[in-house]
């Protein structure tokens, strides 16, 4: 009974210890994997300057329809681009209609952080365009997505 018990406070001990190291880990967050001064980091600032692509910055856009003719396709990407121009720095990379579903590929030149405080309004901007179910991911959109759970970890930790 008294190694059971024992067991127990170390495993809680362990518990409260990562909860406490897990605060100042949502900071830290990135899908960056860049090598500082490297040449793909010196790569990615080209791309980023001269074509206004960051990967980090990009949204990707799923759109599940039904049969559709060329017309319709044509409205529908139409209005994706009428809610992708509601975000500064934004602009439509690719848009595709393939098998039901409309695929769009935003680029930004924001990074991760900024480009995330930009999910919420670009999922508004596509249901009042008319776009009701359409599926918002990509880096930002997930960093905006996980940061609340992130933050509400971190408080039932502290």
């Amino acid at each position: 009974m008294r190694r059971n018990f024992f067991i127990a406070i170390v495993w809680i001990a362990f518990a409260m210890s990562g909860a406490l190291l897990n605060t100042p880990l949502n900071d830290r967050l990135t899908t960056s994997l860049t090598i500082p001064n490297s040449e793909s980091e010196k790569a990615q600032a080209l791309l980023t300057s001269h074509f206004a692509d960051n990967p980090e910055g990009s949204f990707f856009l799923f759109y599940v329809f039904k049969n559709a003719t060329p017309a319709e396709i044509r409205e529908m990407k139409s209005k994706v681009a009428r809610a992708v121009a509601s975000i500064p720095h934004a602009h439509i990379n690719d848009s595709r209609a393939l098998g039901g579903i409309l695929f769009t590929q935003v680029g930004s030149t924001d990074d991760l952080a900024i480009a995330s405080l930009s999910t919420e309004k670009l999922r508004k901007a596509l249901i009042s365009a008319g776009l009701p179910g359409v599926l918002v991911t990509g880096p930002p959109a997930i960093k905006h997505d996980v940061t609340p759970v992130m933050a509400m970890i971190s408080a039932v930790a502290n």
